[in-house]
């Protein structure tokens, strides 16, 4: 098996880890919380590049 095979095998069981992790996630209940704020990934990278 090759490094192409393998990198596709390891993509393909990844999803599925992430996508059966989502889907548990979904159908957890959870207590009734306000949602955390929401951030975006460039304003955090810029808050953390400034400091």
């Amino acid at each position: 098996m090759g490094l192409p095979e393998r990198r596709f095998i390891a993509l393909a069981l990844s999803f599925t880890i992430g996508a059966g992790t989502q889907l548990l996630y979904l159908k957890w209940k959870q207590p009734e919380l306000p949602p955390p704020p929401c951030y975006s990934p460039t304003l955090v990278a810029l808050t953390v590049e400034v400091r």
